[in-house]
């Protein structure tokens, strides 16, 4: 069972995100803008993102703790990650520590929760 992830941003998925949100067409100077002034708009916008950005499930899943760890090591090492942290699928609970229940079937809600 691949019960393991890894949440945190990437530089790579903060760029998609950039180039989704940075228009092409510029309001105030009324023209479309260069490839090279987009491009640059991209890379400010991408490293905003990479800065403030809600981290995500960013790696496949793996059947052991171990494999995020490594998965890890080479985001960091290459410097394309930020804030990983390992994650196992697990039972949710509020913040008052009680259990979060499915309101149709009663069962305990599972999701990703940081692996201790």
């Amino acid at each position: 069972m691949s019960g393991f992830c890894v949440f945190g941003v990437t530089k790579a998925l903060a760029r998609k995100r950039a180039e989704d949100k940075t228009p092409t067409f510029d309001k105030q100077l009324k023209r479309e803008l260069t490839k090279d002034e987009w491009t640059a708009r991209v890379e400010a916008e991408a490293a905003r993102i990479f800065q403030t950005a809600k981290p995500v499930k960013i790696s496949p899943a793996f059947d052991a703790p171990q494999f995020c760890r490594d998965w890890i090591d080479v985001g960091v090492r290459t410097a394309q990650l930020r804030g990983p942290k390992v994650m196992v699928r697990g039972k949710k609970f509020d913040a008052d520590g009680r259990p979060v229940l499915n309101k149709k079937t009663g069962e305990h809600v599972m999701a990703w929760v940081v692996h201790a």
